[in-house]
């Protein structure tokens, strides 16, 4: 018998074997990739929702046409809106794609400028802050669930 026929037939199964070994590796490598940009989109999205909220409640204050709610109202010198209900929660849940708002959480708080009497008068500033609970599909990766957070600032405009 040929020598190269001998080792073909002695090596018939090494090359599926290898190639099991070889895929289950590269899978492993594609679904961390993509759990990865899971998550860094999850965290973008935390610091533009932040931004975006921040700006809608920042020309919405007492002056403006259609002012946000706060609670308690008047607001006085500082308050803090909670999801129930806020209206800057609801514009920050209609911004998000691809992520479960139910793990959305967005708090609104006003604070009041010196020779402001209210919260959201023009001259206060008003911080947005977002969290997300982020889940991995895969725990073998992160078994524990991560809280993204992110907040901004911006000044009452009206």
């Amino acid at each position: 018998m040929n020598p190269a026929t001998r080792r073909k037939r002695q090596q018939g199964g090494n090359v599926i074997i290898e190639m099991g070994l070889c895929m289950t590796t590269l899978f492993l490598m594609i679904f961390g990739i993509v759990q990865y940009s899971i998550l860094n989109f999850a965290n973008n999205f935390c610091a533009f929702a932040a931004q975006q909220g921040a700006r809608y409640a920042s020309i919405r204050g007492a002056s403006s046409v259609s002012p946000l709610p706060t609670n308690p109202s008047p607001c006085g010198s500082t308050c803090t809106n909670e999801s129930s209900g806020d209206p800057t929660t609801t514009y920050v849940q209609g911004l998000t794609v691809a992520l479960n708002t139910a793990n959305l959480t967005v708090a609104t708080t006003w604070t009041a400028c010196s020779g402001c009497s209210n919260g959201n008068d023009q001259g206060s500033t008003v911080t947005v802050k977002v969290s997300y609970s982020y889940s991995p599909l895969l725990t073998l990766v992160s078994p524990n669930s991560m809280t993204l957070n992110s907040s901004s600032t911006m000044t009452v405009i009206e």
